[in-house]
Parts: structure tokens; sequence; C-alpha cells
């Protein structure tokens, strides 16, 4: 488990989850999805570009 100088571990704030996704033909796909914390989305929007529409 990797941690930062915060001290904060990334598996607490951006937990990985699969999510299953039905194709055309019945097929069940799962795909890469993450849930992040309150904290995580809040790293994500002070890291972002203001110049974005976007991030506002």
């Amino acid at each position: 488990m990797t941690q930062t100088i915060s001290g904060n571990h990334p598996e607490h704030h951006f937990a990985g989850a699969g999510k299953p996704i039905t194709g055309g033909k019945g097929a069940v796909q799962i795909v890469q999805d993450y849930q992040l914390s309150r904290f995580a989305c809040d790293l994500i929007a002070q890291n972002g570009d203001p110049r974005k529409p976007e991030v506002e």
C-alpha cells in the first residue's frame, strides 16, 4: 500500500469498482470504474485547469 507525504492512502480515496455493461447481443462485460471519496473529488477539483468550463 502506497502512502503519500500527506499520510493519505490513495486506495482509500480512489476505490476501484467493476461495472457490468450489457452488450447488444446480451453479452455482459465488466468495465473498470472508480468510486471517489469526498477528499478525492476535492483534490481533483483543486488540481483542475480553471480555464476549462468543466472545472468552474
